[in-house]
């Protein structure tokens, strides 16, 4: 069965949109819906690159499934899909020691075309559904971009999701094994569901505000964590913060000199940058930045 992927781009603005392979554009009866289709080609190389201007004043949304993703800002003006293949070789059990592996006709083999559709429904929704083999994918997102989200909702158990090296707001949700943070500033929102969530090497910053003008579309807090599985953040032990805590059925470990609060909150070096936590039924570890 094809692995669909959608994208919902809010307030995104289209320019060209380009690809390795060759793609047809045609109308679509429905207004303002242009429909493009990857015309099949002899394969060139193990990717296929998507490359579409984006406007950095407006909110940038993503939506994706079963494939595993690498998100990565980048200094540049194009949102940059990359489909590779054969990212993750196949490894046989130990039970299959001696035997041959056989290939079945009804599962078919990964491969690095990607077909799309982009749909507009008005001015502030821009929406495009992804057609790929590819159990891999990697994004470039330019920074300094408004607001960026990405909604993995629909993943394989064994997926994960990174995002790294991203200078402004965004956001991340989604059902994978693992979700990886680091190197970005934020202010962020990481909402992960059925796995762990990891944070190293995070640019806390007490200044970290959300860019909604509107604070009821706001955060709570600049930095927010939650997880229905463990949440792993590595903290600088010279960092002023307040570490806040949502009901939970997990344990809270650490090896920094927290200091516990009136309210269920720890403080480190006084308190100062706020970082909200809120694990479902897996454990917090809060372990020192390691330099």
């Amino acid at each position: 069965m094809k692995k669909i992927i959608f994208l919902a781009l809010t307030g995104f603005s289209f320019g060209t949109v380009y690809a390795q392979n060759t793609i047809s554009v045609t109308s679509d009866p429905k207004p303002n819906t242009i429909s493009v289709t990857t015309i099949p080609q002899p394969p060139k190389s193990i990717t296929n690159v998507l490359k579409i201007a984006v406007d950095k004043s407006r909110h940038l949304a993503i939506s994706t499934s079963d494939a595993s993703v690498d998100v990565e800002g980048y200094d540049g003006d194009e949102l940059i899909i990359e489909a590779v293949t054969n990212k993750f070789p196949r490894v046989a059990p130990p039970e299959a020691t001696g035997l041959n592996f056989i290939k079945l006709n009804n599962r078919p083999a990964e491969d690095n075309t990607i077909g799309y559709r982009l749909e507009t429904d008005n001015a502030m929704l821009v929406q495009i559904g992804l057609v790929t083999k590819c159990k891999y994918l990697h994004i470039k997102v330019p920074n300094h971009i408004f607001l960026f989200s990405i909604n993995a909702s629909n993943m394989r158990q064994d997926s994960y999701i990174t995002v790294k090296n991203i200078k402004g707001a965004f956001q991340v949700e989604g059902l994978m094994k693992t979700t990886y943070i680091s190197n970005v500033a934020g202010p962020f929102k990481i909402a992960g569901r059925g796995g762990t969530t990891i944070l190293t090497d995070i640019l806390w910053n007490q200044d970290s505000v959300w860019p909604y003008a509107d604070k009821t579309h706001s955060p709570a807090s600049p930095y927010m964590v939650t997880s229905t599985g463990d949440i792993d953040i590595s903290i600088p032990e010279d960092l002023k913060t307040s570490i806040l805590f949502m009901p939970g059925n997990g344990q809270v470990y650490s090896d920094l000199n927290l200091i516990q609060g009136p309210k269920p909150t720890l403080t480190l070096n006084g308190g100062g940058v706020k970082i909200l936590t809120d694990c479902r039924n897996g454990n917090i570890y809060l372990r020192s930045q390691k330099k």
